[in-house]
């Protein structure tokens, strides 16, 4: 058995570990990925002093500065590097690190990009790892990208604004900011991912708990050119409004701003089954039966929302699973699907 990882992040423990289809055990932070940033004082780590909660956010978050606009983030970063600067960070796998591709308000956004080494003509995916809206997917999901990767995807791992206190130059933001960034983040994906080894046109967007809640929101709301070809998500919170009962819903107050007595019409605007419609992308919606974080009705109930709307939708329930865990059979069966609307 091959390890991608040991993790200094426990994925066993917050949200489970699991299998690519070649058996390596997937965790966040491949130590190849930490490796080629050693020494880059990225200064955007957000683990320090929180306690992580396996639910809609697995992270414990405070308020910050608001964002009011739902526009993508200004500006953009220099040249994207080229094709030839990918570097092996397995033994079939190459990624090019930290990539500017957005600069809102001055908050210098980077974006990873893995893909089998050699190849091209892939399609993209964007790729949102969990984290209660406090943890940079660059941070957590490199195993699983890796994994993407090895199964014909060329996989965009990116930052957003996150609603960490920290300090950090990410941290402080609410919502719309971070949605504003995935949505930047599909354009330059879909933009430039020829330069990475990509196939030109629709990219697909591919979310785990709170960034599968992202990948949903951007997916159903993007528009134009750039018009994402399908969505996956896992353990996605959908409707917010039925999880503010929730133990966890303190959580979810402090990713939006404010609480949903005060503001029930962002908590609406910020549950992806508000924006379901016939016009919503190839949808896959993988969740667990036995949920308590977040349960599989959220699924079950944005399911019946696009299916009603005549959009295309999965549903996949799995039984024994727990909260964003799920086996290599899943993860072949995403990418498969992906695959599927995205050639």
């Amino acid at each position: 058995m091959n390890v991608i990882g040991p993790a200094d992040y426990d994925y066993g423990k917050h949200e489970g570990s699991h299998r690519d289809p070649d058996g390596n055990l997937l965790r966040f932070g491949s130590p190849s990925t930490h490796a080629r940033r050693a020494g880059n004082a990225r200064k955007r780590q957000t683990a320090a002093g929180f306690a992580l909660a396996l639910a809609v956010s697995l992270l414990s978050t405070a308020c910050g500065s608001s964002e009011s606009s739902r526009s993508p983030a200004d500006g953009t970063g220099p040249p994207p590097t080229s094709f030839d600067a990918c570097v092996v960070v397995t033994e079939d796998v190459c990624a090019v690190d930290a990539i500017p591709f957005a600069s809102p308000g001055g908050v210098q956004l980077a974006v990873d990009v893995y893909r089998v080494d050699g190849e091209s003509n892939r399609p993209a995916v964007v790729l949102l790892g969990p984290g209660g809206w406090g943890y940079s997917s660059r941070d957590t999901v490199s195993g699983l990208a890796i994994s993407l990767a090895r199964q014909g995807l060329v996989v965009f791992v990116g930052d957003v604004r996150l609603a960490c206190t920290d300090g950090g130059p990410l941290c402080g933001y609410h919502y719309p900011a971070p949605l504003a960034d995935v949505h930047s983040l599909i354009q330059f994906a879909t933009s430039h991912g020829s330069e990475y080894g990509a196939r030109a046109g629709p990219i697909g967007v591919f979310g785990l708990s709170s960034g599968a809640e992202l990948a949903l929101l951007a997916a159903f709301t993007e528009a134009g050119a750039s018009r994402p070809g399908a969505v996956v998500a896992w353990s996605a919170p959908t409707s917010f409004a039925k999880l503010a009962s929730n133990p966890d819903a303190g959580l979810i107050t402090r990713y939006l701003g404010c609480g949903y007595a005060r503001c029930p019409d962002r908590w609406r605007d910020a549950s992806p089954i508000a924006h379901a419609s016939g016009a919503a992308p190839p949808t896959l919606l993988v969740s667990s039966a036995d949920d308590p974080q977040v349960p599989a009705t959220q699924s079950r109930s944005l399911y019946r929302a696009l299916h009603s709307a005549g959009a295309t939708a999965e549903l996949d329930i799995e039984p024994g699973a727990a909260h964003a865990q799920f086996g290599p059979s899943t993860v072949s069966r995403c990418a498969d699907f992906l695959l599927r609307h995205l050639s």
